[in-house]
């Protein structure tokens, strides 16, 4: 996520990434809040996470723009007309049959999701204040 996030933020910014933080303009941290598998009070199970992306001059250290991103994406599907049975039994019956490379996929759509969401809010914010 961090790795996207740099690339389009710069670009935005019209910067270069760097290593050297004594060389960079701008430092932007992505701190992650919390993530997991979701499975209370629906019928399907969902990986989440929570982070917040805070923009800072490099030179000062102060705190330029800052975004919560909170992300979700579901993991296995929704069951419907599940009345009968418990909802939490059938999910983690269904959890039970997620493969590696399904949780892999779903966790790399929410962290693309989740980079979209911070750099398209940076994008907006940077036009609005250009303009």
């Amino acid at each position: 996520m961090s790795t996207r996030t740099l690339e389009r933020a710069s670009r935005y910014l019209g910067t270069q990434p760097t290593l050297d933080q004594r060389n960079a303009d701008f430092l932007l941290e992505l701190n992650m809040r919390g993530s997991g598998i979701d499975i209370r009070g629906s019928r399907s199970a969902s990986v989440f996470m929570s982070a917040t992306a805070v923009l800072l001059d490099a030179r000062t250290g102060r705190e330029i723009w800052s975004f919560d991103v909170d992300g979700r994406n579901r993991l296995t599907p929704f069951l419907y007309g599940a009345n009968r049975a418990p909802a939490g039994a059938i999910t983690a019956a269904v959890l039970n049959t997620v493969t590696v490379a399904d949780f892999h996929r779903a966790l790399e759509q929410l962290v693309d999701f989740s980079s979209n969401e911070i750099t398209e809010r940076l994008r907006a914010e940077l036009r609005d204040a250009r303009n």
